[in-house]
């Protein structure tokens, strides 16, 4: 029952955070002085009613086809979808969206669903600390 009630609604938010990871990839080359890059944790947040589903991936730095305001407002499209048609919407885009925001997006619309004792929702005030950048609708 839970379930219907959450597809029923429209998604009426969407929110991206870019956070840097947690952890290092490698530990710093003494030989060379070099630096490994950090990659970067892109977190996606969508809301329907009082329902969240959240999603989150991984990149490296030097994946610049990620451009976070660029998709912010391509996920606008979302807005006023029930999870279900979004998930529909999410196929159509899939040709011309880099498989790391179609993961992502999957993601989030899918713990949406979900209905289940694990859920990875991080706290509001970590990720306005460590976030590096944030895009939100309303």
């Amino acid at each position: 029952m839970d379930e219907i009630h959450t597809s029923a609604h429209t998604i009426n938010r969407i929110e991206l955070y870019q956070l840097a990871s947690m952890s290092r990839l490698s530990a710093i080359e003494t030989d060379t002085q070099c630096r490994t890059a950090l990659p970067i944790m892109i977190i996606l947040k969508v809301v329907s009613g009082e329902a969240q589903g959240w999603g989150k991936v991984t990149l490296m730095p030097d994946d610049s086809h990620f451009d976070l305001q660029r998709w912010a407002r391509q996920l606008e499209r979302l807005k006023g979808k029930s999870a279900i048609g979004a998930l529909l919407l999410l196929e159509q885009m899939r040709t011309s969206w880099c498989e790391e925001k179609v993961q992502l997006t999957e993601l989030a619309l899918a713990n949406l669903l979900q209905h289940s004792s694990y859920r990875y929702c991080p706290q509001q005030s970590m990720l306005i600390t460590h976030c590096q950048a944030y895009y939100g609708t309303i």
